[in-house]
């Protein structure tokens, strides 16, 4: 016999509630997750939160034959299963419309789950890094954002000049080439005024 995947509503702020509820019950229970860090703009320690992806909404697996929605219904925090209305003949002169729970495929979920392993959905410093959004250190970080040979603008004197990355020093600053009248000069800028340059996009070859 196999499973299928619901879509179950909760409470409002009861996802954990339910997914406690569910699992209590005997049903396997997912609940996507993210984590959000910040630093704290007082004491500059790094704070950790971590939230339900889908707020109000988790996924529940049931047998393909039998499933049991009426238990799962009366689990805490659960407010509905997620479904398409379907009428349903109820009497000679009438008809009533239900909700026909609609599975969702295993493969969306599992797709799911490996995001999550992969920290996509999570805004902390170990997921930037795990996407090589940023590195391990300052230094890191900026060869990152600028390697060697991009090029900015930059002012030197209130004149415009062009010039071209050669390294990012122990420092995490930006050493580069600009060319002053006619002779290559270098120069150190801190990645943080780099950033707020106009980087030079490469020519397109002819």
């Amino acid at each position: 016999m196999g499973q299928q995947w619901f879509a179950i509503r909760t409470n409002i702020k009861c996802e954990a509630k339910a997914e406690r509820s569910l699992e209590n019950a005997g049903y396997e229970v997912y609940l996507p997750r993210k984590r959000i860090e910040r630093q704290h703009h007082r004491t500059k320690a790094w704070l950790l939160w971590e939230f339900p992806l889908f707020m109000r909404y988790l996924f529940v697996s049931l047998p393909d034959i039998e499933a049991d929605f009426y238990t799962l219904r009366r689990c805490d925090g659960v407010e509905s299963v997620l479904g398409i209305p379907e009428v349903v003949p109820a009497s000679v002169s009438e008809n009533r419309v239900v909700m026909r729970p609609v599975p969702i495929p295993a493969k969306d979920i599992e797709a799911l789950r490996l995001l999550q392993n992969d920290l996509a959905f999570d805004e902390t410093r170990a997921a930037q890094i795990h996407r090589k959004e940023i590195g391990r250190t300052k230094k890191e970080t900026t060869k990152m954002r600028f390697p060697k040979g991009t090029r900015f603008r930059t002012e030197v004197g209130g004149i415009p000049f062009v010039a071209t990355v050669t390294n990012v020093n122990a420092k995490g600053a930006v050493e580069a080439m600009v060319s002053l009248f006619g002779r290559l000069s270098a120069m150190e800028v801190q990645a943080s005024e780099v950033g707020k340059l106009e980087i030079v996009e490469e020519e397109a070859a002819a």
